[in-house]
């Protein structure tokens, strides 16, 4: 800083030192009335989140599950730029207490055209911002939470947490205004299904009925939890004749993995599921026809059914 009309001699020092003190006083008052024009922001109903996987989610045509949030940024004086981040890695996982994952994202738009990201990495469309002006108190913010479907995953609650922050100023000059911490939360519910694997739907046909002859077929189970599998014949394990006035009957053999199946009762299987994922489990049976002497002709049947319970 120069001064022009101060002459340093030894006539004047006393007035050389008195305008230098009344500079530096004029500097801080200006320092001080900027301070007081700043905003102060703050988040307002930023929810935490809480999404079910209640559609088939290991459908890979589909796509995913989307839900918009809607939160507030309220100024109480000033006129100002903001923006808003949320913090998480490039791909975000909720986690189970098992430490298994399923992937998620937020993005700013609901075609999902950019993911919202925290400093120092995010650019423009990796943010939610606007401006108050000096009327203005509040500003509504939408998101979009999306995780896709075609995700195999066992049954349970998944979680992350993300830090949402408003900064007041732009990208280049900001400074952080409020903090809110979100909680996304995803469920998994128990998934069991089980289909006949077959070469007529469902039916063995034989034929001519010989002794000895076999037949195979699989039970196709998709579940993501342990379940049981169990059997009941309507016959207790014999083949009757279709008509109600024939009493003949021809003994058979259900064996699954070699071993013989008693359907004199219900028979029950128990399984682990240990990958505990969504995923098809085949179980293999075979149904061999036993000795019988002479019967009445005509059609001989029985049926078997297969019933999944989750455990």
């Amino acid at each position: 800083m120069m001064w022009v009309h101060c002459a340093m001699n030894k006539h004047r020092p006393s007035s050389c030192q008195h305008y230098i003190k009344v500079a530096l006083l004029l500097c801080g008052f200006c320092s001080y009335s900027l301070v007081v024009e700043a905003c102060d922001l703050h988040l307002e109903e930023l929810n935490d989140i809480h999404i079910v996987f209640d559609h088939d989610y290991s459908n890979k045509s589909d796509i995913g599950r989307t839900q918009a949030e809607i939160f507030k940024v309220r100024k109480s004086v000033g006129s100002c730029s903001f923006f808003v981040t949320f913090s998480g890695q490039e791909h975000r996982q909720v986690q189970n207490l098992n430490g298994q994952q399923l992937n998620y994202d937020l993005f700013n738009s609901v075609q999902h055209d950019n993911s919202l990201r925290d400093l120092p990495e995010a650019s423009l469309p990796n943010v939610l911002g606007g401006k108050f002006n000096i009327k203005q108190s509040t500003k509504t913010l939408q998101y979009y939470f999306f995780a896709p479907y075609n995700q195999n995953a066992s049954a349970g609650v998944y979680r992350d947490k993300v830090n949402v922050s408003v900064y007041e100023g732009d990208l280049n000059n900001f400074i952080l205004r409020n903090s809110h911490q979100v909680t996304y939360t995803v469920t998994v519910p128990p998934k069991i299904d089980i289909s006949i694997q077959t070469m007529g739907l469902g039916v063995l046909d034989f034929g001519t009925l010989q002794a000895g002859e076999s037949r195979s077929f699989a039970v196709d189970i998709l579940a993501n939890v342990p379940y049981d599998l169990s059997m009941e014949s309507e016959n207790k394990g014999m083949l009757k004749h279709s008509s109600s006035h024939q009493v003949n009957t021809i003994p058979y053999i259900l064996q699954h993995d070699g071993q013989v199946v008693d359907l004199s009762d219900m028979a029950r299987f128990s399984f682990v599921q240990k990958k505990l994922l969504l995923d098809h489990n085949m179980h293999d049976f075979t149904v061999t026809i036993g000795n019988f002497d002479f019967v009445s002709s005509g059609e001989y049947q029985d049926n078997i059914i297969f019933t999944v319970t989750a455990r």
